[in-house]
């Protein structure tokens, strides 16, 4: 399992493990940080979505504008 909460630098988190990604298909709790970098919530979900991952909201009716976090799982099995 990774844990993904860099304060608008999770695209490059991703992008950077994209091959530990690829290879191990862990699960992942990505914290998203829009409110610091305009975009980068949806910019993660599309190359989440690209690598055959799902997604659902795990924010539990808290809301703090410009964040949110998720549980990402691969479709796939290792």
């Amino acid at each position: 399992m990774l844990k993904i909460d860099v304060e608008g630098a999770e695209f490059d988190v991703l992008t950077g493990g994209i091959n530990f990604i690829k290879t191990h298909k862990p699960e992942i709790i990505l914290a998203t940080h829009d409110c610091h970098v305009p975009g980068i919530e949806s910019k993660c979900l599309r190359l989440l979505q690209q690598l055959n991952y799902t997604y659902k909201s795990i924010d539990d009716n808290k809301f703090i504008k410009g964040q949110a976090d998720y549980l990402c799982k691969s479709n796939e099995d290792c």
